[in-house]
């Protein structure tokens, strides 16, 4: 075997006849059985192309490749690429070498194939390695120069690709309209009647290049909004279009979406696409680009602009991007009470039966901005708090009010809302909202937001103060915080240590500080100090552990169920009931379950992942699948697509829940094909299947909603029980989140325990939270707050480290569903 293989610029020469040969054979294939001799190839530049039919990837690029072939081959005849396959049989190479008009090494001779990947180091595919006339390697990164310049990277030399570098610098620095939207097969772009329209007629315009995928609902929101402005902008005479560049591979998806939009687009599935999003360094989605009058880049991405700011943000240049900060800083310097609620003869806020309250008449009060509507489990089960804290503070202090900011869908339901409430509200559908909002940067709800007499903020976290110190934590200053953190120190010196419970009689509840829990009693939440059983998970607020309970005999403490007792005829009929969703697939229509059943299955499934290892290793086939975050319809037909277990092996990689309406059905369905197909069908953890995660991006609600808290904590003991990565083969890698610093042998992940809750740091934690990285080299910070970023050196030195292929993980939007960090 050569030593020097795979060395770039300037390494010794390969010598074709002696690498690409075998024992008896000087001859490669084509695809219809013709044999090429060897030596054919001298004098020409040379791809060594390593793929295979099995590799997601590798399908992808391989009609690129296929592309810049012919065309390279229609221009020079110097030029041929070898297929070097990674095919496990014979019909799957067959079949995939026949889409590749090159050569290849046949299949039959797996020694010389082993070789080449050896010789070139190839750690992962597709690999594309460049050799020129004389056997030196030119590159051993070809498949990113293919992806970025197809045919014209030919012949692939540094000196080549340096001047194509040199020359998209040129185009970025004088880039023009044309130079942006204009291919070689068009020069317009489509309006959503099917005229084309010539580039040329939006020139001299501020131009917004909008990436969007239709099946994203966050595209769908933001296009509603830019849609809006759209109209707006056109109403008041500005020369300004929207061009949409779709990610979307199906055709009559984009037609759907794009039938409504006021805006053009470039042609569906059209080259430029892909092309235009690597050259604005296309990082999300929604993400809007804007192009100036003059053909330059304005902003790299205005999407948040236009969502925070609508026509005001227009022209969306720098300038007016540092006007909006200035306006929002000084803003708040000024801020009083009526800049926030006076809104042009909107100078009222109104109580019961309408009457309109002045703004004027509460200056100078304490109020408490409440977001909040009908539709949201939290704000309903947080009114009552807020409805007890607010008698309790207007007892002591009338220099006080509360203000309803309502989200509701319609007059009704704000109306029925509102009329529990013993305060004041701002209209429905009332203008206002949005620039509250704004102001507040208010992304969920119930928000509670409290100004002082100045009409400055206090604090946006007021919520969270009456939730833990109720009407006490007025008037929500650090000041008042800090005396009634010293009170309840005081308070704790004089709690016992321990205490027996009747609700707890297994063990001792041992005062303990927790940073956050939910009361097995009163099932609220709680944090600071708690009387607490770490074995059993179990948690009393204090008052809950301390006082004496007249009503006690009348709490239901259930029992939970022991042993594997969820099989047979019970697991079926639970399956059946799951899968009926088939009938009302995307209706959101709930499935009939009882607690009882839930948490059979719960209890069930986790004596199950407890039996095996936290590290799986798993053989082929087995379909992977990414985020379902409680898109029950969603995980429906991909079983559809798929195949029903057990007729196909499945590997999840984790958030199940969270987000969707259904994640009860998403989970439960999941867990009991779990347990009936234990060896054929495999859960990973994600971020998500974490209670201070899933705590406040639905799934606890949902639990709460339908059923209890009690059955929201037994899927918190399933969900520390899952196994956390996954090995298919020896040689893909899968997990949720990504790669950890601290990761330097696989046994590491083997020796994880469980029942184990994600840290805040750490190789579990890192497993479930780190992202890729395509920007940066080695490790770097990530923007989510949690873990690290890691590169594609990272990536490249831990396959070749443990002799794997691919890393395969989930938790990030991938578009349109795949995505790949190269190596």
């Amino acid at each position: 075997m050569e030593e020097d293989g795979g060395v770039a610029n300037g390494g010794n020469a390969h010598d074709l006849q002696s690498i690409l040969s075998g024992e008896g054979r000087d001859f490669l294939v084509r695809n219809n059985g013709d044999q090429v001799k060897v030596r054919n190839l001298d004098g020409k530049v040379t791809g060594l192309y390593f793929s295979a039919s099995w590799c997601g990837p590798c399908h992808r690029f391989t009609p690129k490749l296929v592309e810049a072939y012919n065309e390279i081959s229609s221009r020079v005849g110097d030029f041929e690429v070898i297929f070097i396959s990674s095919d496990e049989d014979e019909e799957s190479f067959n079949n995939y070498f026949s889409e590749m008009p090159w050569l290849a090494i046949p299949f039959s001779d797996s020694e010389t194939r082993g070789r080449l990947n050896e010789v070139f180091d190839v750690s992962g595919i597709p690999h594309l390695v460049i050799l020129d006339k004389s056997g030196k390697v030119l590159t051993d990164e070809a498949v990113q120069v293919v992806r970025d310049y197809g045919s014209a990277g030919y012949p692939f030399t540094p000196e080549r690709i340096g001047k194509m570098k040199e020359e998209e610098k040129a185009a970025k620095n004088n880039q023009t309209l044309r130079s942006v939207l204009v291919s070689s097969s068009r020069d317009f772009v489509i309006s959503n009647s099917g005229n084309k329209v010539p580039v040329t007629e939006l020139e001299g315009k501020i131009v917004g290049l909008y990436f969007s995928l239709s099946s994203f609902g966050p595209c769908n929101e933001f296009s509603r909004v830019l849609a809006d402005m759209c109209r707006k902008l056109k109403e008041k005479g500005e020369s300004f279009e929207v061009v949409l560049v779709s990610l979307d591979d199906d055709e009559s998806s984009f037609e759907q979406s794009f039938a409504s939009m006021p805006w053009l687009a470039i042609p569906v599935k059209d080259k430029s696409s892909e092309k235009l999003a690597r050259y604005f360094e296309l990082e999300t989605i929604p993400t809007l680009v804007v192009i100036g009058s003059d053909g330059k880049t304005l902003n790299a991405n205005a999407a948040e602009l236009v969502e925070e700011y609508g026509v005001e943000a227009y022209p969306f240049s720098p300038e007016k991007v540092e006007e909006l900060a200035e306006m929002e800083k000084a803003k708040m310097e000024a801020q009083t009470l009526e800049l926030l609620l006076v809104s042009g003869e909107r100078d009222y806020v109104i109580g019961k039966g309408n009457v309109k309250v002045p703004i004027s008449e509460l200056v100078g009060k304490n109020i408490l901005l409440y977001f909040s509507a009908q539709w949201c489990p939290p704000c309903r089960a947080f009114l009552p708090k807020l409805i007890e804290a607010y008698h309790k503070i207007k007892e002591k202090d009338s220099a006080f009010e509360v203000i309803f900011v309502s989200s509701d869908q319609d007059q009704s339901s704000f109306d029925d809302f509102f009329s529990g409430m013993p305060w004041l509200a701002l209209p429905f559908g009332d203008e206002r909202k949005k620039s509250l909002s704004r102001t507040f940067k208010i992304y969920g709800i119930p928000s509670l937001v409290a100004i002082g007499p100045t009409g400055k903020t206090i604090t946006k976290e007021a919520r969270g103060l009456v939730m833990d110190h109720g009407a006490d934590a007025y008037p929500f200053t650090e000041e008042r915080i800090k005396e009634l953190e010293a009170e309840i120190e005081e308070m704790a010196k004089g709690w016992p240590e321990k205490v027996k419970h009747e609700l707890h009689e297994e063990h001792e509840l041992v005062k303990t500080r927790r940073r956050g829990y939910f009361c097995d009693r009163c099932e609220e939440e709680g944090k600071g100090w708690s009387f607490y059983c770490m074995e059993c998970d179990f948690d009393l607020h204090p008052k809950c552990a301390l006082e004496e309970d007249k009503n006690m005999e009348d709490v239901d403490v259930g029992g939970l169920p022991e042993g594997n007792i969820m099989e047979g005829n019970a697991l079926d009929d639970l399956i059946e009931r799951l899968l009926e969703g088939k009938k009302n697939k995307g209706s959101g229509k709930k499935i009939q379950l009882s607690e009882a059943e839930i948490r059979n299955v719960c209890v069930t499934a986790k004596e199950v992942f407890l039996r095996q290892p936290v590290f799986l290793e798993l053989e082929a086939p087995v379909n992977v699948c990414g985020d379902i975050h409680g898109q029950f319809s969603d995980l429906l037909r991909l079983f559809e697509y798929g195949g029903f277990p057990p007729q196909s092996n499945y590997l999840f990689l984790g958030d199940y829940v969270d987000r969707g309406k259904q994640s009860i059905e998403t989970i439960c369905l999941l867990l009991s094909y779990k347990i009936k197909y234990p060896d054929n069908f495999f859960l990973l953890r994600g971020n998500h299947e974490c209670a201070s995660i899933n705590r406040i991006y639905g799934f606890y609600d949902e639990c709460k909603r339908r059923f209890s808290v009690r059955l929201w904590k037994l899927f918190t003991d399933c969900f520390n029980c899952l196994p956390v990565a996954a090995l298919i083969d020896d040689k893909i890698f899968c997990m949720h989140g990504g790669l950890s610093p601290e990761l330097q042998h696989l046994d590491q992940i083997r020796q994880i325990e469980r029942p184990v809750d994600v840290p805040d740091q750490g190789l579990l934690c890192d497993l479930l939270w780190s992202d890729p990285d395509r920007e940066i080299r080695g490790w770097g910070e990530n923007d989510r707050g949690v873990s690290y970023t890691f590169g594609a050196d990272k990536v490249s030195e831990f396959l070749r480290k443990h002799d794997l292929d691919l890393i395969c993980r989930a938790h990030q939007v991938c578009m349109p569903n795949q995505h790949f960090i190269e190596h």
